[in-house]
């Protein structure tokens, strides 16, 4: 979440600067700012191109939203128990599913990505004797064959695809690394940064190609932009980096030092 404000503070500033600094109306920029805290941002100040400059991708983060919000009720299906409040919240969320899905705030059917993480859970605590084929060779062929295949489909978030990737993801989830490949200490340090990556890469770009005028992506012919790509993909995980170390990293270290701090002394 922390990141996130970051991102729309940037967003703001950047939209503030493209229209003028004029303020369009305190009422519609109040209503922009509740929709942006929502993760359905779409202008801000009334600038219409707003939601580029994240390259739109805070949408999936009312899905993530949701997920943390019903895990109490996960844990008391799952653990045949009460949590108090929590529980008691949770529900309430449980049910705001339906309206939210009725007024399409969310696609209710998307859930089912969350089954998809779910089966390592399930090989793990149910079927640990799958466990040592999964690390195999030939279960990474298989993963390493359905993702590709699932990245060729027209149909996007098809019960087929998400059946496919959830597959390839139980495999790469309990263990396998791939040949070796997931196991390199730079795409380890690309996975810690990977939600940094995810939701500032709109912001670089938007930077550079529009602000900056960088590079004209309509005129420009395609050799040149693929020569100026490692130039973005260097700044894009500059960028991702800074902020991990410096917002992502100190916020999740919080949580666990005050955990610390309340334990009692050995």
């Amino acid at each position: 979440m922390p990141l996130y404000v970051f991102a729309v503070l940037v967003v703001a500033i950047v939209s503030f600067y493209q229209t003028g600094f004029q303020l369009v109306s305190v009422p519609k920029l109040a209503t922009e700012i509740a929709r942006w805290a929502l993760f359905k941002g779409s202008t801000f100040n009334g600038f219409s191109d707003s939601w580029l400059i994240t390259a739109g991708v805070q949408w999936t983060l009312k899905y993530e939203w949701f997920f943390y919000l019903l895990l109490p009720v996960l844990a008391a299906i799952l653990n045949r128990r009460g949590y108090g409040l929590y529980l008691a919240g949770s529900l309430l969320v449980a049910f705001a599913v339906i309206p939210a899905h009725y007024f399409h705030f969310i696609d209710a059917s998307l859930g089912v990505l969350f089954l998809a993480g779910l089966l390592p859970v399930l090989v793990k605590n149910h079927r640990p004797q799958w466990i040592p084929f999964l690390k195999t060779k030939y279960a990474a062929v298989l993963a390493l064959a359905l993702i590709t295949l699932s990245m060729g489909l027209v149909d996007y978030f098809s019960l087929l695809q998400i059946s496919m990737l959830g597959v390839a993801f139980l495999i790469m989830a309990l263990g396998n690394d791939l040949f070796g490949l997931l196991s390199r200490r730079g795409l380890k340090t690309l996975g810690e940064i990977s939600y940094s990556i995810y939701l500032l890469h709109g912001i670089v770009l938007y930077s550079v190609f529009t602000l900056c005028n960088g590079f004209a992506v309509t005129g420009g012919n395609p050799t040149s932009y693929l020569a100026f790509l490692p130039f973005i993909l260097l700044l894009v995980c500059a960028v991702s980096t800074i902020t991990f170390l410096f917002i992502e990293k100190p916020f999740i270290l919080r949580p666990k030092q005050s955990m610390e701090a309340l334990a009692p002394p050995p």
